[in-house]
């Protein structure tokens, strides 16, 4: 069964670059895939790739165990803490899950956790993921856990499958029962346990008790009793100044939702000595009170942390510790030595149904997470979405409010996924014959359009980094989603299709864009490596040039030097041009037409100009961005026009270096239907006869 969606490391844009463009209405007009006619379609350099383009949900969970294998998922955990890395990054888990099995909650909250190790690991920092305990649980599973051999070779979850074992092979040769799970300590840490034959008024040790219920519970080797102890409490008070560290806190709601009550309202040293509490551990008198259910898992740092600090670098649970480990963890550390365990803390809400409604098992509303990933046993009713699809849903969703999950929500993430599979299939078919090593142009030997994209590639990289350190994964889905729709496939694809697949194989002009989609490809794989595991792997398996898999590769790597002022301005104000053409001309190809831009003397001018030193061409980089079948580039409206054209105007403001230099330029544009015929191997109309070739396409032909 998989269970990659919780096994730890083993198992729009905005404002700014490119928020201008309307690339929608490229892909609109003139996106057509360029198909050959007759003769020629064997010259025609089409995509090549064994990548599906969609995988069937029956299929899903067989290909991502199939990854993880040839991936080596299950020694990854292992790997990264063999490497050598300056820093280190350490998660404390919390206390493990109660009785049952693992629902979706229990999902959310560990893949949240795994999407963070996996960040951190691939940034080259020695990921640590320390699992906590719940002493109200087996005690001989505790001592398990510290004498499991090889521990720091292992994943968290490997040790904690070996310690399972060792608790019950122990529990077998005791005559004991103990409770999973259940078990009481009293004030001394002693665990209790019962046999049925004892009556309660027998239990004497316990006179302090002033409510006992006995239930019977199941346990693996006989029934029991559980002892309930409900006795009463009282709370450890806390001041700001007691804490001399910063902790960071990462949910919505802010502080105001902390602890028993907020900090800022907690009572004075007065109130304190008035109660008959104390605000130092020395204060403290050994008593029959309980100071906390949660106080012995709130030791937890003292005896797992590593170093002298002994501080995570990450507490992540749900809201309800708030009151709980979170809380405990804090008093223990604090009262002991004035400084908290964690430095960021991340608080994430619980699971609903799609409506809202809170999960039961007496309505028959609880999702489980390997019904999710594998389906159910009628897949007509509960279809199999894979890990990954899971994945993404935590990952896209507001974690730190309530999140809902439902077959709407999985379909509409199961469909998302598909959509990012398209644009990867899309870089992937165009790498068939591409070798970075051997075939890459240097950025200042590029078209200035492919200097654009890997502009906005860095500023893409440098926002997702930043919102993964902010746990703010669903910024980073939207971000990756709008790169790739908005930037990529509506854009960018839209207009190299024809350098792509027309031009000579080793052409420059080919091996440029082809350079920038290996960067883009490699960015956006590994932005979202952490989130779909099983897919980066995938899209990695499947790149030729590609020798080792994504997690043992680093993170993103994107130059700062392909950031570049004034490049957006060109770009943009080309494409603002090509906005008004295609507007000009709605439903229509705009190939069929030619296209004349007028622009007052400028710099808005000399912008063009970059992109097109000549008067008029069919093959200059302005003509590729407008699409047409050629563009004119005039700094006045010609003598001859025809009086049914459309003339659009237009105005684009060009702001460089911070507003120092801030120019208004006006243009004009029209769209006249081109004379010339259908060329019958690129498609475009730039040929002197439907059955002959264009002059460029003659020319490639000629050299193959």
């Amino acid at each position: 069964m998989l269970r990659a969606w919780r096994a730890p490391l083993a198992a729009g844009a905005g404002a700014g670059a490119g928020a201008r463009l309307r690339r929608g209405a490229a892909s609109e007009a003139g996106g057509r895939q360029p198909l050959a006619e007759g003769g020629y379609r064997d010259s025609v350099l089409l995509p090549r790739s064994r990548f599906a383009a969609q995988l069937p949900g029956r299929l899903q969970p067989d290909t991502e165990l199939e990854t993880q294998q040839k991936s080596g998922f299950s020694e990854l955990y292992a790997w990264q803490r063999r490497r050598k890395a300056k820093q280190e990054f350490c998660l404390h888990d919390g206390p493990p899950y109660a009785n049952g099995d693992p629902h979706v909650g229990h999902a959310l909250n560990k893949i949240l956790k795994d999407i963070t190790n996996r960040f951190y690991m691939m940034r080259g920092y020695k990921v640590h993921y320390v699992p906590g305990w719940d002493c109200h649980g087996l005690p001989i599973e505790l001592k398990a856990l510290s004498e499991v051999k090889g521990a720091e070779n292992l994943s968290p979850m490997e040790i904690r499958q070996k310690a399972r074992k060792f608790a019950e092979r122990a529990m077998e040769k005791q005559k004991s029962a103990f409770i999973r799970w259940g078990i009481m300590a009293d004030w001394e840490n002693c665990y209790r346990t019962f046999d049925p034959k004892y009556e309660a008024n027998q239990l004497r040790w316990l006179s302090k008790v002033t409510y006992i219920s006995l239930l019977w519970i199941w346990n693996t080797c006989r029934k029991i009793w559980l002892i309930h102890q409900f006795i009463k409490s009282f709370f450890s008070l806390l001041n700001s100044e007691t804490i001399t560290d910063v902790i960071k806190i990462v949910e919505q709601q802010g502080t105001d939702a902390w602890w028993t009550l907020p900090i800022e309202q907690l009572l004075s040293k007065e109130a304190v000595a008035k109660a008959g509490g104390g605000h130092d551990v020395l204060d403290y008198v050994k008593g029959q009170d309980v100071l906390d259910i949660w106080f012995d898992s709130g030791t937890s740092w003292a005896h797992v942390l590593e170093g002298t600090e002994q501080r995570a670098d990450t507490y992540l649970e749900g809201k309800d510790q708030l009151g709980g480990w979170f809380q405990s963890s804090l008093l223990t550390s604090v009262a002991t030595r004035k400084k908290a365990p964690f430095k960021t803390l991340v608080v994430h809400g619980f699971t609903l149904g799609e409506k809202g409604e809170k999960m039961s098992k007496s309505i028959g509303n609880v999702v489980d997470p390997d019904v999710v990933v594998n389906g159910g046993e009628d897949h007509t009713k509960d279809p199999p979405y894979g890990a990954d699809v899971l994945r993404w849903w935590v990952a896209e969703s507001n974690v730190f409010t309530e999140v809902l999950i439902g077959p709407v929500v999985l379909n509409a993430a199961r469909d998302d996924i598909n959509k990012l599979r398209n644009t990867l299939r899309f870089m992937l078919g165009n790498m068939a014959d591409f070798n970075p090593e051997t075939d890459s142009i240097p950025p200042s030997e590029m078209y200035i359009v492919d200097q654009y994209m890997l502009h906005l590639l860095q500023d893409y990289g440098s926002k997702v980094t930043e919102a993964y350190k902010e746990y703010d994964y669903s910024k980073v889905v939207r971000l990756l989603q709008a790169f790739c729709s908005r930037n990529l496939s509506n854009f960018y694809f839209s207009i190299i299709k024809d350098r792509l697949y027309c031009e000579e194989e080793k052409d420059p002009k080919r091996r440029s864009c082809q350079t920038v989609l290996a960067e883009a490809l490699d960015i956006v794989v590994r932005s979202f490596a952490p989130i779909l595991p099983h897919l980066a792997e995938e899209v990695f398996q499947h790149i030729p040039y590609k020798k080792e898999g994504v997690f043992r590769t680093g993170w993103i790597n994107a130059s700062s030097g392909w950031k570049k002022p004034g490049i957006e301005e060109a770009i943009e104000g080309a494409c603002a041009m090509r906005d008004s053409f295609l507007g000009s001309i709605p439903g229509k190809n705009a190939l069929e037409y030619e296209v004349v831009i007028v622009i007052e003397p400028g710099l808005l001018f000399e912008l063009m100009e970059a992109l097109q030193a000549e008067e008029s061409s069919s093959v200059s980089q302005l003509n590729e961005i407008m699409m047409a079948s050629q563009t004119t580039l005039l700094s006045e409206l010609p003598k001859e026009i025809p009086t049914d054209a459309n003339i659009i105007k237009g105005t684009f403001l060009i702001n460089l270096e911070g507003g120092d230099i801030r120019e208004e330029s006006s243009y004009k544009v029209i769209a006249l239907p081109t004379a010339k015929a259908k060329c019958p191997r690129c498609r475009r109309y730039t040929s002197d006869s439907s059955s002959t070739p264009c002059p460029r396409c003659l020319k490639v032909l000629a050299g193959k």
